[in-house]
C-alpha cells in the first residue's frame, strides 16, 4: 500500500507539474502572440515612416534644386542689373555732355578767370590773411552760441505794445 500511495502522490505531483507547465506554456503562447502582433504593427509603422522619410527626402532634394536654380537666376539678374546700371551711367554721362556741349557753354568753359577771382575761389590753399579775432565774440569764431546775447531782442512776429499794428 505504501508504494501505491507514494506512486499516487508522485503521479499527482507529476500531473500538477504537467498542468502548471501547460498553463505556463499557454500563457507564454498568448504573450508571444500579442508580442508577434505588436511586432507586426511596429514593422508596418516602420515601413510607413520609412516611406514618409523617403518622400520627404525627395521633397528636400527638389527644394534644394529649386533653391540652386533661384540662386543662379538671382546671380544672372544681378549681373544684368549691374550691366544696365553701367549702361545707364554711360548714357547719363553722354546726355550730360550733350546738354552742356553748346557754344555758349564751351565759351564759358574756355574763359580765363582773372587772378584775383581765382584766388578767391581757391579752396585748396591756406588763406592769404587770417582775420583778427573779435574781442566781443567768444573764441573769435564770429558766432555766438544759440540764445546768448539775444535777451534784448523781441520775439519774431511780436508787436510793439506802444504802437498799433506793430510798426
Amino acid at each position: 500500500m505504501f508504494p501505491s500511495l507514494l506512486s499516487r502522490l508522485l503521479l499527482g505531483a507529476a500531473c500538477a507539474a504537467a498542468l502548471l507547465a501547460g498553463y505556463t506554456l499557454w500563457q507564454q503562447s498568448g504573450q508571444l502572440q500579442r508580442q508577434a502582433a505588436s511586432l507586426s504593427a511596429a514593422q508596418r509603422n516602420s515601413a510607413t515612416l520609412a516611406e514618409r522619410n523617403r518622400a520627404q527626402a525627395e521633397q528636400l532634394a527638389a527644394q534644394g534644386a529649386a533653391i540652386q536654380q533661384q540662386q543662379a537666376a538671382n546671380r544672372e539678374l544681378a549681373s544684368q542689373l549691374s550691366a544696365l546700371s553701367r549702361q545707364h551711367a554711360a548714357a547719363a554721362a553722354k546726355l550730360e555732355a550733350a546738354i552742356h556741349a553748346t557754344p555758349a557753354a564751351a565759351a564759358w568753359g574756355s574763359a580765363v578767370i582773372p587772378d584775383p577771382v581765382a584766388r578767391l575761389l581757391d579752396t585748396t590753399g591756406q588763406p592769404a590773411f587770417a582775420p583778427t579775432a573779435d574781442p566781443d565774440l567768444p573764441d573769435g569764431n564770429g558766432l555766438r552760441p544759440t540764445g546768448v546775447g539775444a535777451d534784448h531782442q523781441r520775439p519774431a512776429g511780436g508787436q510793439l505794445a506802444a504802437t498799433p499794428g506793430g510798426a
